[in-house]
């Protein structure tokens, strides 16, 4: 059977209304439940139990060519210098069987890194990480 797989081509990262333009990168990470041992005198055998508490959604590690005339570029640094909390949204592209668009995540974060790297042998990039506040909203494209 063909592979399903698909290239990241196309991916739009967006703050609030505006597309950031020209990402190479998109990462989630780090996301994970919290867990509290609740292991007690009338658990039964001796394994630990547990219960989940929390809720952490992680981050979003991005990065991508520097251009910085972009509304979404300039965007993404003002919310870094102002620590709002800022709606994201990352759009996949469209697969064969999506006619509209691509599976949508939406969130809310913080911009916690902002970083620019020149060098004078290399196309200037800007690279940054987003750490979510609350839950990520996927919707299935169509």
């Amino acid at each position: 059977m063909a592979s399903k797989a698909m290239s990241g081509k196309g991916t739009v990262l967006s703050i609030g209304e505006n597309p950031i333009v020209e990402v190479k990168t998109f990462q989630f990470s780090g996301g994970k439940n919290d867990t509290e041992d609740v292991t007690n005198s009338d658990s039964t055998g001796r394994a630990k139990e547990f219960i989940v508490t929390l809720l952490d959604s992680g981050q979003l590690k991005c990065g991508g060519n520097y251009v910085g005339s972009d509304a979404g570029q300039l965007a993404l640094r003002d919310a870094f210098k102002s620590g709002a909390l800022t709606d994201f949204g990352l759009v996949l592209p469209k697969t064969a069987a999506q006619q509209t668009s691509g599976d949508k995540f939406a969130f809310s974060a913080v911009v916690e890194e902002s970083n620019i790297d020149v060098q004078y042998d290399k196309a200037i990039t800007w690279s940054g990480s987003l750490k979510i506040s609350g839950v990520i909203t996927f919707t299935a494209g169509a």
